[in-house]
Protein backbone atom coordinates (compact mmCIF):
# COMPACT_ATOMS: atom_id res chain seq x y z
CA UNK A 1 0.00 0.00 0.00
CA UNK A 2 1.37 3.36 -1.04
CA UNK A 3 -0.43 6.62 -0.30
CA UNK A 4 0.54 9.66 -2.35
CA UNK A 5 -1.27 13.00 -2.18
CA UNK A 6 -0.81 13.45 -5.95
CA UNK A 7 -1.97 10.03 -7.17
CA UNK A 8 -4.10 8.58 -4.35
CA UNK A 9 -3.98 5.07 -2.94
CA UNK A 10 -1.90 2.48 -4.79
CA UNK A 11 -2.47 -1.15 -3.83
CA UNK A 12 -0.12 -3.89 -4.98
CA UNK A 13 -1.64 -7.37 -4.64
CA UNK A 14 0.32 -9.67 -2.31
CA UNK A 15 0.10 -12.48 -4.87
CA UNK A 16 1.54 -10.29 -7.60
CA UNK A 17 -0.28 -8.79 -10.52
CA UNK A 18 -0.98 -5.24 -11.54
CA UNK A 19 -1.20 -2.50 -8.96
CA UNK A 20 -4.56 -0.76 -8.50
CA UNK A 21 -4.59 3.01 -8.09
CA UNK A 22 -7.63 4.76 -6.64
CA UNK A 23 -7.15 8.52 -7.10
CA UNK A 24 -8.24 10.95 -4.42
CA UNK A 25 -11.35 12.74 -5.66
CA UNK A 26 -12.86 9.52 -7.06
CA UNK A 27 -16.63 9.40 -6.62
CA UNK A 28 -17.74 7.35 -3.61
CA UNK A 29 -19.41 4.43 -5.43
CA UNK A 30 -16.53 3.93 -7.84
CA UNK A 31 -13.89 4.27 -5.09
CA UNK A 32 -15.70 1.76 -2.90
CA UNK A 33 -15.98 -0.76 -5.74
CA UNK A 34 -12.27 -0.45 -6.58
CA UNK A 35 -11.14 -0.70 -2.95
CA UNK A 36 -13.44 -3.63 -2.14
CA UNK A 37 -12.17 -5.49 -5.23
CA UNK A 38 -8.57 -4.99 -4.07
CA UNK A 39 -8.94 -5.28 -0.28
CA UNK A 40 -12.21 -7.09 0.45
CA UNK A 41 -15.24 -5.86 2.35
CA UNK A 42 -14.51 -3.17 4.97
CA UNK A 43 -16.31 -2.21 8.12
CA UNK A 44 -17.96 1.20 7.80
CA UNK A 45 -18.03 3.98 10.37
CA UNK A 46 -19.35 7.54 10.37
CA UNK A 47 -17.70 10.65 11.75
CA UNK A 48 -20.32 13.43 11.83
CA UNK A 49 -17.82 15.83 13.46
CA UNK A 50 -15.28 15.96 10.63
CA UNK A 51 -14.44 19.66 10.07
CA UNK A 52 -14.92 19.31 6.29
CA UNK A 53 -18.36 17.72 6.56
CA UNK A 54 -19.69 14.35 7.74
CA UNK A 55 -17.15 11.65 6.89
CA UNK A 56 -17.54 7.98 6.13
CA UNK A 57 -14.61 5.72 6.99
CA UNK A 58 -14.12 2.33 5.36
CA UNK A 59 -11.84 0.34 7.62
CA UNK A 60 -9.56 -2.58 6.64
CA UNK A 61 -6.67 -4.11 8.61
CA UNK A 62 -4.27 -2.13 6.38
CA UNK A 63 -5.93 1.24 7.07
CA UNK A 64 -9.04 3.30 6.46
CA UNK A 65 -10.33 5.26 3.50
CA UNK A 66 -11.99 8.61 4.22
CA UNK A 67 -14.96 9.82 2.16
CA UNK A 68 -16.35 13.36 2.47
CA UNK A 69 -18.95 14.97 0.21
CA UNK A 70 -19.25 11.70 -1.77
CA UNK A 71 -15.56 11.68 -2.79
CA UNK A 72 -12.57 9.67 -1.62
CA UNK A 73 -10.45 12.28 0.10
CA UNK A 74 -8.00 10.44 2.32
CA UNK A 75 -6.39 7.35 3.78
CA UNK A 76 -4.91 6.62 7.16
CA UNK A 77 -2.73 3.62 7.87
CA UNK A 78 -1.85 1.78 11.03
CA UNK A 79 1.06 4.15 11.62
CA UNK A 80 -1.28 7.14 11.63
CA UNK A 81 -0.02 8.34 8.23
CA UNK A 82 -2.62 10.36 6.37
CA UNK A 83 -2.94 11.06 2.70
CA UNK A 84 -5.40 13.80 1.83
CA UNK A 85 -6.43 15.66 -1.23
CA UNK A 86 -9.22 18.20 -1.75
CA UNK A 87 -9.94 18.75 1.97
CA UNK A 88 -6.31 19.48 2.90
CA UNK A 89 -6.32 22.97 1.37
Amino acid sequence: MVVDNETGIQITPAAGGAAVTVPFGTERTQAQAMLVAALGQPSEMMNPDCPWGPATLWDWPSGAAVVVNNELVGWTGDGGDFGYTCIAD
